[in-house]
């Protein structure tokens, strides 16, 4: 029997959340899952209308495309590690192999490769969420540090 998801609706823990994909029913499927995961999806179709999205508001998880026409994922993972540093990114595409220089780089918390399920994007974008708590925390200094590992118990 097929499970009913239902939509989260405690908003204090909604995060924004950039669907950059070419195609447009990748995005509508992103978009509808994220809505279902509580946060708040923006859709971008490439590299340049991603950044513009990026520059007009805080966006905390970027999930992104790799072959795009136009400037590819790679170009805008560069970007979004050099000018948005506490964005995590989800490396979310159907390239099988990629070279670990990219999918191992400084944000980049998963690599997901389509087709992917719902499962998968929850988990990756729950360890997105996590991580860009943790890089905002070390970015902005009227935060409380995080303890050092010796100091949680």
């Amino acid at each position: 029997m097929a499970q009913r998801l239902t939509p989260v609706t405690d908003t204090d823990h909604r995060r924004s959340i950039l669907i950059i994909d070419d195609d447009p029913g990748v995005r509508a499927l992103l978009t509808d899952w994220i809505h279902l995961l509580g946060h708040r999806a923006y859709i971008a179709d490439g590299a340049e209308s991603a950044l513009s999205v990026l520059r007009a508001r805080p966006i905390h998880v970027a999930l992104v495309d790799i072959m795009m026409p136009g400037r590819d994922g790679i170009w805008l993972i560069n970007e979004i590690q050099r000018s948005f540093g506490s964005t995590a990114i989800v490396i979310a595409t159907g390239l099988t192999a990629m070279d670990p220089a990219v999918t191992l780089s400084p944000g980049v918390v998963a690599y997901l490769v389509k087709p992917f399920d719902f499962e998968s994007i929850a988990r990756a974008v729950a360890a997105a969420v996590v991580s860009q708590r943790f890089n905002v925390s070390h970015l902005d200094p009227s935060l409380p540090p995080i303890p050092e590992r010796s100091e949680v118990h």
